[in-house]
């Protein structure tokens, strides 16, 4: 992005437009302050200067002491707040986890049957296809060992607050410092696997250490579920949309779980 803003005026000065999701609006409770890390990060990582809140009045305030008016800022944020479209309705938690399980299936099992509109010719898309696709898919699933793939969490799944630590003492784990999981740790079954690229080093054993830089900033290549996990054999199966060798391969895990029901 700095490149593209060094070599194109236009593009400095017009600048750019990110728009969030909603689950960025969610605060984690830091000591006795509220804060939003996911906007930090997004502020900190874009160099931001302006933040526009949609008719959400706490989130406004909370921008506002944190950014607009915080001394600790290094750069002058302006906070805007401007009132949501009388014809807006908000969505219901029922209707996204709806939303998001349908999304996950598809991504592993594809979208069924999908009609043409009337403006796609056939000799659009070659003369194979008919007015109806089948865009069904057929994952693969695997069985592979615990030692198969490494899984990392970035950060404590929950951490308590600084001032319940005892005095003197410092966090060990930060909210940006992977931790290993093993397969068999409560959560793991059922969970969406974010699987990274091939590490430099392929495979890569136990008792090599993997750079740190490597599980914050390498790009997410796939998603891996994990269906069955059997600790007295050490394995455990795993769906992908492809099959493929999983060996010396590395995942994240987050809190995105999801079943076949």
């Amino acid at each position: 992005m700095i490149l593209t803003f060094s070599k194109r005026l236009e593009a400095k000065y017009s600048g750019i437009v990110i728009d969030t999701p909603s689950s960025f609006a969610t605060a984690v409770r830091v000591g006795n302050e509220m804060k939003y890390p996911m906007i930090q990060t997004c502020v900190e990582e874009f160099g931001v200067n302006v933040i526009v809140v949609i008719g959400h009045e706490k989130l406004n305030v909370d921008m506002q002491r944190l950014f607009a008016n915080s001394p600790q800022s290094m750069r002058r944020i302006s906070v805007i707040k401007i009132p949501k479209s009388g014809g807006v309705v908000d969505l219901d938690h029922a209707y996204r986890i709806r939303t998001l399980s349908n999304q996950i299936r598809t991504y592993f099992y594809g979208a069924g049957s999908v009609h043409l509109p009337n403006s796609i010719q056939q000799s659009t898309l070659g003369g194979e296809a008919q007015t109806t696709i089948d865009l069904t898919l057929s994952p693969y699933s695997s069985i592979i060992k615990f030692t198969d793939l490494k899984i990392y969490r970035i950060g404590a799944e929950s951490m308590a607050p600084s001032s319940a630590l005892p005095i003197g003492a410092s966090r060990v784990v930060s909210e940006m410092v992977p931790t290993r999981v093993e397969p068999s740790s409560p959560g793991v079954l059922n969970s969406i696997l974010a699987l990274l690229p091939p590490p430099p080093q392929s495979p890569v054993s136990d008792e090599e250490a993997i750079p740190e830089d490597f599980l914050l900033c390498s790009d997410v290549v796939g998603f891996l579920l994990v269906t069955s996990i059997d600790i007295m054999k050490h394995r455990m199966t795993v769906l992908s949309p492809n099959p493929g060798s999983l060996v010396g391969r590395i995942a994240l895990i987050g809190s995105l779980e999801w079943q076949d029901l």
